[in-house]
Protein backbone atom coordinates (compact mmCIF):
# COMPACT_ATOMS: atom_id res chain seq x y z
CA UNK A 1 0.00 0.00 0.00
CA UNK A 2 1.52 3.31 -1.03
CA UNK A 3 4.53 1.55 -2.53
CA UNK A 4 4.82 4.04 -5.36
CA UNK A 5 4.91 7.07 -3.07
CA UNK A 6 6.96 5.47 -0.30
CA UNK A 7 10.05 7.52 0.40
CA UNK A 8 8.83 10.56 -1.52
CA UNK A 9 8.63 13.86 0.27
CA UNK A 10 6.62 16.85 -0.86
CA UNK A 11 9.73 18.93 -1.61
CA UNK A 12 10.93 16.39 -4.19
CA UNK A 13 7.53 16.05 -5.82
CA UNK A 14 7.00 19.83 -5.98
CA UNK A 15 10.46 20.26 -7.51
CA UNK A 16 9.70 17.51 -10.01
CA UNK A 17 6.39 19.14 -10.85
CA UNK A 18 8.11 22.48 -11.37
CA UNK A 19 10.77 20.96 -13.62
CA UNK A 20 8.24 19.01 -15.67
CA UNK A 21 6.07 22.10 -16.02
CA UNK A 22 9.04 24.12 -17.25
CA UNK A 23 10.01 21.31 -19.63
CA UNK A 24 6.47 21.17 -21.04
CA UNK A 25 6.33 24.97 -21.39
CA UNK A 26 9.68 25.01 -23.21
CA UNK A 27 8.59 22.27 -25.58
CA UNK A 28 5.25 23.96 -26.23
CA UNK A 29 6.91 27.30 -26.94
CA UNK A 30 9.22 25.68 -29.51
CA UNK A 31 6.43 23.64 -31.16
CA UNK A 32 3.42 25.93 -30.76
CA UNK A 33 1.24 24.90 -33.69
CA UNK A 34 1.74 21.17 -33.21
CA UNK A 35 1.35 21.36 -29.43
CA UNK A 36 -1.81 23.46 -29.50
CA UNK A 37 -3.29 21.27 -32.22
CA UNK A 38 -2.59 18.20 -30.09
CA UNK A 39 -4.19 19.88 -27.09
CA UNK A 40 -7.24 20.86 -29.15
CA UNK A 41 -7.75 17.23 -30.09
CA UNK A 42 -8.19 16.49 -26.38
CA UNK A 43 -11.65 17.99 -26.83
CA UNK A 44 -12.59 14.80 -28.66
CA UNK A 45 -12.77 13.01 -25.31
CA UNK A 46 -15.78 14.92 -23.89
CA UNK A 47 -17.42 15.01 -27.31
CA UNK A 48 -17.14 11.24 -27.57
CA UNK A 49 -18.15 10.62 -23.95
CA UNK A 50 -21.05 13.11 -23.78
CA UNK A 51 -22.35 13.96 -27.23
CA UNK A 52 -22.49 10.47 -28.74
CA UNK A 53 -24.43 8.94 -25.81
CA UNK A 54 -26.83 11.91 -25.97
CA UNK A 55 -27.43 11.34 -29.68
CA UNK A 56 -27.85 7.59 -29.14
CA UNK A 57 -30.39 8.30 -26.40
CA UNK A 58 -32.43 10.46 -28.76
CA UNK A 59 -32.23 7.78 -31.45
CA UNK A 60 -33.37 5.07 -29.03
CA UNK A 61 -36.29 7.23 -27.86
CA UNK A 62 -37.27 7.81 -31.48
CA UNK A 63 -37.14 4.06 -32.15
CA UNK A 64 -39.33 3.36 -29.13
CA UNK A 65 -42.05 5.55 -30.60
CA UNK A 66 -42.11 3.54 -33.82
CA UNK A 67 -45.91 3.68 -33.98
CA UNK A 68 -45.63 7.26 -35.20
CA UNK A 69 -44.26 8.27 -38.57
CA UNK A 70 -40.90 6.45 -38.51
CA UNK A 71 -39.19 8.46 -41.22
CA UNK A 72 -40.02 11.75 -39.56
CA UNK A 73 -38.92 10.72 -36.08
CA UNK A 74 -36.06 8.27 -36.60
CA UNK A 75 -34.39 9.52 -39.77
CA UNK A 76 -33.02 12.86 -38.41
CA UNK A 77 -31.58 11.16 -35.32
CA UNK A 78 -30.06 8.34 -37.36
CA UNK A 79 -28.44 10.83 -39.76
CA UNK A 80 -27.14 12.91 -36.83
CA UNK A 81 -25.68 9.77 -35.27
CA UNK A 82 -24.00 8.65 -38.50
CA UNK A 83 -22.55 12.11 -39.19
CA UNK A 84 -21.31 12.46 -35.60
CA UNK A 85 -19.62 9.05 -35.59
CA UNK A 86 -18.03 9.61 -39.01
CA UNK A 87 -16.82 13.06 -37.97
CA UNK A 88 -15.32 11.68 -34.77
CA UNK A 89 -13.56 8.93 -36.69
CA UNK A 90 -12.05 11.45 -39.12
CA UNK A 91 -10.98 13.67 -36.23
CA UNK A 92 -9.37 10.68 -34.49
CA UNK A 93 -7.42 9.92 -37.68
CA UNK A 94 -6.24 13.54 -37.76
CA UNK A 95 -5.38 13.32 -34.06
CA UNK A 96 -3.31 10.19 -34.68
CA UNK A 97 -1.48 12.00 -37.48
CA UNK A 98 -0.66 14.92 -35.17
CA UNK A 99 0.43 12.51 -32.42
CA UNK A 100 2.70 10.70 -34.87
CA UNK A 101 4.50 13.99 -35.49
CA UNK A 102 4.28 15.38 -31.95
CA UNK A 103 5.52 12.46 -29.82
CA UNK A 104 8.83 11.87 -31.62
CA UNK A 105 9.60 15.58 -31.33
CA UNK A 106 8.70 15.54 -27.66
CA UNK A 107 10.85 12.47 -26.97
CA UNK A 108 13.77 14.02 -28.86
CA UNK A 109 13.35 17.31 -26.97
CA UNK A 110 13.30 15.59 -23.57
CA UNK A 111 16.24 13.37 -24.49
CA UNK A 112 18.33 16.37 -25.61
CA UNK A 113 17.38 18.36 -22.52
CA UNK A 114 18.27 15.50 -20.20
CA UNK A 115 21.58 14.91 -21.95
CA UNK A 116 22.54 18.57 -21.76
CA UNK A 117 21.63 18.63 -18.05
CA UNK A 118 23.76 15.55 -17.39
CA UNK A 119 26.68 17.05 -19.32
CA UNK A 120 26.28 20.38 -17.52
CA UNK A 121 26.17 18.71 -14.09
CA UNK A 122 29.23 16.62 -15.00
CA UNK A 123 31.12 19.72 -16.15
CA UNK A 124 30.14 21.60 -12.99
CA UNK A 125 31.27 18.67 -10.82
CA UNK A 126 34.58 18.34 -12.65
CA UNK A 127 35.40 22.04 -12.40
CA UNK A 128 34.41 22.38 -8.76
CA UNK A 129 36.50 19.41 -7.62
CA UNK A 130 39.93 20.10 -6.19
CA UNK A 131 41.08 16.54 -6.83
CA UNK A 132 43.23 16.48 -10.02
CA UNK A 133 42.46 12.78 -10.55
CA UNK A 134 38.73 13.46 -10.73
CA UNK A 135 37.53 14.43 -14.20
Amino acid sequence: MGGFTRGCNSAVSSETTRVLGRLFADFTSRNRALSYTGMAFLLLIPIQDVLIPHIVGKLVNALRNVSRNTVRTVYPHAITFIVAVMSLQLLHVASDHVDARLYPRMINFVRQRMLSCVIASHDDGAHSSSDPNNG
